[in-house]
């Protein structure tokens, strides 16, 4: 039986299934910033929209038999352990800063040189060392962006049969996918065609609602007062209405 090292599997090979794969992950992106100037102006219609709060325990309470709350620590205790098909963690965004990146470079490498594997083994071992690049992937974020305080609840479905790795990424069949939020819904972005799934999101997950600062309803008693309304009609009473203090004028 012939043994191999990770190392001499082919670099575009690894790359192209990392990329595959991390394209069959699914992510809702939040920020614990409440009140962010920036974040006004790149997300929500340059301040005239609004941010919604959630409790991050209810948002995944209709998923409670297999969704998890992450620190970063938990990244990199064991990717396999994290990363469980068909679940939902919830976790913050890992910004590349140098001491970051060096311990994703750490986890890759120690499955690059930690071990040898051989051809009946290379499959699974290598869906392993796809799957944590793929992963690290979908978690981590360019240190610029550190002031967003990002948090994403990820989510991979279950595949059915195993990936075929001696193919390359173009060229593998495609197989089905399980997921608890089937059926898979498609639009398309300027990015391209797009995979999605509608996430339900518990009412009682909704905390608080803040008016941007340049939204047409900030200054105006009235349209606070039809927001509240609105929540009324929507049983959202219990969400606290707030008015963003950010002095962003446009």
């Amino acid at each position: 039986m012939v043994s191999r090292r990770y190392g001499e599997a082919p670099f575009d090979t690894v790359r192209s299934l990392s990329s595959a794969f991390k394209d069959e992950l699914y992510a809702c992106c939040f920020s614990s910033e409440t009140d962010s100037t920036v974040q006004w102006m790149t997300y929500a219609d340059s301040g005239r929209g609004f941010s919604i709060g959630f409790d991050s325990k209810k948002i995944l309470q209709n998923h409670c038999g297999y969704s998890r709350e992450l620190n970063v620590d938990d990244y990199f205790s064991g990717v396999n352990d994290v990363l469980i098909q068909n679940t939902f963690m919830l976790g913050p965004v890992v910004y590349l800063d140098k001491d970051n990146s060096i311990r994703i470079l750490d986890s890759i490498s120690s499955k690059l040189n930690g071990a040898h594997i051989t051809n009946d083994s290379f499959d699974s071992e290598m869906l392993d060392l796809v799957q944590t690049c793929g992963w690290f992937d979908a978690i981590t974020k360019n240190f610029s962006f550190r002031h967003e305080n990002e948090y994403r609840i990820t989510h991979a479905p279950k595949q059915v049969g195993s990936i075929q790795l001696s193919r390359t990424a173009a060229e593998d069949d495609i197989r089905p996918r399980v997921s608890h939020l089937d059926p898979l819904c498609w639009r398309t972005t300027r990015y391209g065609l797009a995979p999605y799934y509608e996430f339900p999101v518990p009412i009682d997950a909704i905390s608080e609602i803040w008016l941007g600062p340049r939204n047409p309803d900030h200054p105006n008693i009235g349209g606070d007062h039809l927001l509240r309304m609105f929540c009324r009609q929507h049983d959202i009473q219990h969400a606290r209405i707030e008015l963003s203090a950010s002095p962003y004028r446009g």
